[in-house]
């Protein structure tokens, strides 16, 4: 604030620009008075409905939408890849989860059901099942092999949570309420839902490890030599 408007406990008179004023905080880089308001007599809040938690709510996060996902199996012989967009992924409507996770206290995420995205994508010629590994890889490098920290039996039906239930490890875009985004910095962060390190990162419940941040790509590793089949078209 300014010099002028500390008024050291004295209530706001009209001659002040009382009895109600709006003061704007000195940033400590340029002036401030012009922005305060006198004499306020109400405030006006306008906000959109919040209608979905894709990136897809508002510009501040549009610049997601292409960002991209890349899922991957492979054998000793063969490598096959499809590559997604962040838009096209939170566009499958029929494999998306919203729930409560525990780990990291990360709070309400949503998401794709990972092992639906798998089985979506394997199609019928293609077993999942018999994946020796199934490795998530993050923008900066780290990665983890999933399968090798956790029973097939989580992929498929979850993990048991101290909250109660079974927990679906998921690729979340969303949590509290908001978009994933990159850092802090960025405009569309909220220190309220910690919305960052997105913007698609895995939640696995009980597994630190494996709730990878920044993820763009998982490896599904296959047995075997024979040329691997994907029935799958974007």
């Amino acid at each position: 604030d300014t010099e002028k408007d500390r008024m050291d406990g004295t209530p706001l008179t009209e001659k002040d620009g009382g009895p109600l004023k709006l003061i704007i905080p000195f940033d400590g880089e340029k002036p401030n008075e012009e922005l305060c308001l006198e004499n306020v007599v109400s405030v006006y809040v306008s906000a959109n409905e919040i209608t979905t938690w894709s990136h897809s709510m508002s510009d501040v996060f549009s610049e997601f939408l292409l960002s991209s996902f890349t899922v991957s199996f492979k054998n000793d012989e063969h490598q096959q890849d499809v590559v997604f967009t962040a838009a096209e992924l939170e566009a499958m409507e029929d494999i998306i989860v919203r729930d409560t996770y525990t780990v990291l206290d990360i709070g309400e995420c949503e998401g794709l059901d990972l092992w639906k995205l798998i089985r979506k994508i394997a199609g019928d010629d293609v077993d999942p099942k018999k994946a020796i590994s199934i490795t998530a890889y993050a923008s900066d490098g780290y990665s983890n092999d999933l399968l090798a920290n956790c029973y097939l039996s989580s992929f498929t039906d979850g993990i048991p949570s101290e909250a109660g239930g079974n927990k679906t490890i998921i690729l979340a875009y969303a949590v509290n309420g908001y978009p994933l985004v990159d850092t802090e910095n960025h405009e569309g962060y909220t220190g309220m839902a910690k919305n960052c390190d997105g913007p698609l990162r895995i939640v696995v419940e009980g597994f630190q490890g494996g709730s990878i941040k920044y993820c763009n790509k998982i490896v599904v590793t296959l047995p075997g030599s024979e040329e691997i089949n994907l029935s799958y078209e974007k």
